[in-house]
C-alpha cells in the first residue's frame, strides 16, 4: 500500500503542511528565478533615495510569486509576459 488509495491522481509536489514545504519551495524558486533572470526577463530599476540600480525579476511572498514585465505598448508587454510563461515551462 503507497498511502495513496482513494486519490484519483496522485498527489503532486511535497503537499500542504510538510515541515520541508518552505524550504523546498524556496529552492526551486531561487532556481527559476535565476534561469529567467539569466535569459534577460527582468526589469531595471533605480532606487530614488540612494541611486542604486538593480533588476528584479518576479517578487516572491511565502509561497507565491508575481512575475514584472513593463513597457509602453501594452501588446509588447504582452507579448513579452507570454515568452516568460513558455520559459518557465521549458
Amino acid at each position: 500500500m503507497d498511502g495513496c488509495d482513494g486519490w484519483m491522481d496522485e498527489p503532486q509536489g511535497v503537499l500542504q503542511g510538510n515541515a520541508a514545504g518552505p524550504t523546498i519551495w524556496s529552492t526551486i524558486t531561487s532556481v527559476i528565478v535565476k534561469i529567467l533572470g539569466g535569459k534577460g526577463f527582468s526589469k531595471r530599476f533605480c532606487s530614488a533615495i540612494s541611486r542604486n540600480v538593480f533588476l528584479i525579476v518576479c517578487f516572491t511572498f511565502v509561497d507565491d510569486w508575481d512575475l514584472i514585465q513593463s513597457g509602453q505598448d501594452p501588446h509588447e508587454v504582452a507579448a513579452s509576459m507570454q515568452m516568460v510563461i513558455r520559459e518557465w515551462g521549458v
